[in-house]
């Protein structure tokens, strides 16, 4: 990768040192890696989770990242968004998607990539139905509407967990894995075009 930097004092060590930098980075891949969370990340996540409100147990986050569960987007090594995908049966696989949290203020450049991340990951362990509960205010209910989330339907034969007052589901298809995919790729697109989310 290469970075661009503005031609002030202090600009080179602020670009090499902090999170976000002063310039422009320009990378070859995804620069803000998309993947399975390790049993390392487990703090930061917890961190992130509590200024999302939720309050969950290191224990608890833990086990989830070594079950494979949990999914973070790092750059530079530090975790700026995450979220957690549990598998449930019933009359097939059914996945729920948890946790969907970003960095502060970076909710609505960051999250697309991670829900991709997501619906890709249950597409491709051949889910049926993508599914989220713990969705309480009217902008994140928006934002997932808009990506194709509704109220369950009687023939999705949800498992009991999921059987919850404002559940909303997306059917997953045969293409939902290549959507996912493109939706990845027109993001790393993005972040190369563009520099990052400044």
């Amino acid at each position: 990768r290469g970075h661009l930097v503005h031609a002030f004092p202090g600009s080179l060590l602020q670009e090499f040192y902090t999170t976000d930098g002063s310039g422009t980075c320009v990378a070859q891949d995804v620069y803000q890696g998309l993947g399975c969370a390790a049993l390392a990340d487990a703090a930061s996540i917890l961190e992130l989770l509590a200024a999302d409100g939720h309050e969950l147990q290191l224990e608890a986050v833990e086990a989830s990242c070594a079950a494979g569960e949990f999914f973070v987007w790092r750059r530079d090594e530090v975790v700026l968004g995450c979220g957690q995908l549990v598998a449930h049966v019933s009359e097939g696989l059914v996945a729920e998607l948890r946790h969907l949290s970003c960095a502060q203020g970076t909710f609505v450049p960051n999250a697309p990539a991670l829900f991709a991340y997501a619906e890709r990951a249950a597409a491709l362990k051949g889910a049926r139905l993508l599914a989220v509960t713990e969705v309480q205010d009217t902008e994140r209910i928006e934002w997932f509407a808009q990506r194709g989330f509704a109220d369950p339907a009687a023939e999705d034969a949800l498992p009991g967990p999921l059987q919850v007052p404002g559940v909303a589901v997306k059917r997953l298809g045969a293409k939902s894995g290549e959507e996912a995919e493109a939706a990845i790729a027109a993001y790393a697109e993005e972040q190369r075009m563009w520099g990052g989310m400044d």
